[in-house]
């Protein structure tokens, strides 16, 4: 599928039903993710089976994004990334089944470099997820703390280190 398609595909469908995955990580996954990776998450953004959230923002990195420092580090004998630190702000993690994650991967790089772009199952084991209660007493914001989270290699979209450019589609 390319980008004409996918826009095709959502073209009528209500956003508010999915907003994240339909406008998010369906088009990042188009652009960047592999033939299986398409295959094993666009049916379920297109359907709406499947709910996304965000994992961007971080407490200390303020605005900017490419100061994040949540950790992903490669257990290659177990084909994981181990991943370690706080998200905020994002949007229906306390709902969702799946997460785009920006996480660091090479710390000695240029802070626009050295990040990596990851799909996350937010089901598990090291998620915690705190909502934000607003004022209203609702909420669609949460903290996320992530403890020895690991993520199948598979799930990395795009090249190690090259997730500032796949951010750059989301």
């Amino acid at each position: 599928m390319d980008l004409e398609e996918y826009f095709a595909a959502i073209e009528g469908q209500d956003h508010n039903d999915n907003p994240i995955g339909l406008g998010w990580a369906g088009p990042t996954i188009v652009v960047g993710g592999t033939e299986e990776q398409q295959q094993r998450w666009l049916p379920g953004i297109l359907d709406g089976s499947e709910f996304w959230c965000q994992l961007f923002s971080e407490p200390d990195a303020g605005s900017d994004l490419a100061s994040l420092q949540t950790r992903a580090v490669l257990d290659e004998g177990l084909l994981v990334y181990v991943v370690n630190g706080q998200k905020i702000w994002s949007t229906w993690a306390n709902r969702a089944r799946w997460g785009i994650l920006l996480a660091r991967t090479d710390p000695t790089a240029p802070k626009h470099q050295g990040i990596s772009y990851f799909v996350i199952d937010m089901e598990a084991e090291g998620i915690e997820i705190r909502p934000i209660i607003e004022m209203t007493g609702g909420n669609h914001f949460n903290e996320v703390f992530l403890t020895d989270v690991q993520i199948p290699i598979g799930h990395r979209i795009g090249p190690e280190n090259g997730g500032w450019n796949i951010a750059k589609v989301t």
